[in-house]
């Protein structure tokens, strides 16, 4: 560990990755120059925890300046062994940037003082759970659907070799499949599990080698064609042994693959991953999604000053309410007034820090009441955003007409600051009521309530 709290570790290539407060820096190579992962604890947002091993945990978490939400994992590295296991994985996704099947690294770091020797990946969140999730769900998976899974996790295996277990492929609702030796969603402390999908070399303990991969694979898509694991796991070693092997990039051309590929003859269209996968929605999460992107983009501009109020006036309609400090307004011109004469009165330096996003359905249209804590700091700057507002969750993200999107940079976590000291701070609570269009996936303000709480 550095003077400065950072914390140096060597891959088996003898390669330093340094992890500071700031992100992760990788050396330079013969291969490649020195790259620097910049994410910070200040850019995560924490919202649940989606499991937990023997050496880590793995937190659901809103990436603040991405706008997205990512898997947060959090490694105790005192473990030799865990610590080694954590930087094969590093090492390999830095190697391989956005590899179809492979799932998305954003960087790591080290926070100092946090009284634990951890480091903090962050990682693609996969919204359709894991395939052991799905084959929970429906039983098993139709061919044409399994063949375009078994396309994305090849082309991630040629690139990263690991065993294959249905809880180490996870899957987005938009049908995508990828591979995640992360142990987000499987968490397998279970040494039968593992042997289960073992090659039988590897069981008899000769060294590890890439066909094992297909091994293990093939077992998977088995079991997802069929429902059901092919061999009894609890009867002694599989007396089975498979000479020759093909490689995955071979196996890309199976027809197996090649015939159910979008585009393909009598192929399926590209939506149809999609729609399979709707099983998997939960509606209460995805509610949940929509209040915590809608809180963010709202106190992100609210927190621009009359600049940023612009993008505000979009998410009300001619029959809006806004109650504010013993004051009604009744329709979009009449709330961005109030607005912009309360931001004229002291409020354009605010800063909005949210803490917690609370949300639950209204009726069966998809209203949703969302509940906003948080402290409103004043003396604190906000940077231009230009643009009229139209939230959107149809994409899963915020989207603003005529913008590339929501700067998040100025809706902070609680206790954060975006600029300068802070002369007042104060606890405020909001309500919004969110309606959505008959037209659309937008959702727009119906009624509105805040107060200061001091």
């Amino acid at each position: 560990m550095g003077s400065n709290g950072a914390v140096t570790v060597l891959s088996k290539s003898i390669t330093p990755y340094q992890f500071s407060s700031e992100g992760m820096i990788k050396a330079a190579s013969r291969q490649q120059p020195q790259h620097h992962y910049r994410v910070s604890e200040a850019d995560m947002f924490v919202i649940k925890t989606l499991g937990r091993g023997a050496s880590s945990v793995v937190f659901k978490s809103f990436l603040i300046r991405e706008g997205k939400f990512v898997a947060l994992k959090k490694i105790n590295i005192l473990q030799k062994e865990t610590r080694q296991q954590m930087m094969n994985d590093v090492k390999a996704l830095c190697d391989a940037p956005n590899v179809p099947g492979l799932i998305n690294f954003y960087g790591a770091y080290h926070v100092p003082d946090s009284g634990q020797p951890q480091i903090s990946i962050v990682l693609e969140y996969m919204d359709g759970g894991s395939l052991a999730d799905v084959l929970r769900k429906v039983g098993v998976i139709p061919e044409g659907i399994l063949s375009r899974i078994t396309a994305r996790v090849l082309q991630g295996l040629a690139f990263l070799h690991r065993k294959h277990l249905p809880a180490n492929i996870l899957m987005s609702l938009q049908g995508e499949a990828k591979i995640a030796d992360f142990g987000i969603s499987a968490f397998v402390a279970n040494t039968v599990a593992n042997v289960t999908y073992m090659s039988p070399e590897r069981i008899e303990g000769k060294p590890y080698s890439f066909p094992a991969d297909i091994w293990s694979l093939g077992l998977v898509l088995v079991e997802a064609a069929t429902g059901r694991y092919p061999y009894d796991a609890h009867s002694g070693p599989v007396e089975l042994m498979i000479q020759r092997r093909p490689r995955a990039e071979q196996l890309l051309q199976h027809p197996f693959v090649t015939r159910h590929a979008v585009g393909a003859p009598g192929a399926g269209d590209a939506g149809e991953g999609r729609r399979f996968m709707s099983v998997m929605v939960d509606p209460l999460e995805r509610m949940d999604e929509i209040s915590f992107q809608f809180a963010w983009m709202y106190y992100a501009s609210l927190s621009k000053g009359p600049q940023g109020l612009r993008r505000l006036g979009g998410l009300y309609s001619s029959t809006s309410v806004l109650h504010h400090e013993g004051t009604v307004c009744c329709g979009r011109e009449a709330i961005v007034a109030r607005q912009q004469q309360y931001a004229a009165a002291g409020a354009s330096d605010a800063v909005w820090h949210i803490k917690t996003v609370d949300s639950q359905p209204l009726g069966v249209d998809g209203t949703i009441l969302v509940h906003v804590d948080g402290r409103v700091s004043r003396g604190g700057s906000g940077r231009d955003a230009g643009g009229s507002a139209a939230w959107t969750a149809n994409s899963g993200e915020c989207s603003c007409s005529g913008d590339d999107g929501p700067d998040l940079g100025t809706a902070t976590a609680s206790g954060s600051s975006s600029g300068g000291a802070a002369a007042l701070s104060v606890p405020f609570a909001e309500s919004f009521i969110l309606k959505r269009s008959p037209t659309g996936g937008e959702y727009f303000i119906t009624n509105q309530a805040m107060r200061t709480l001091l």
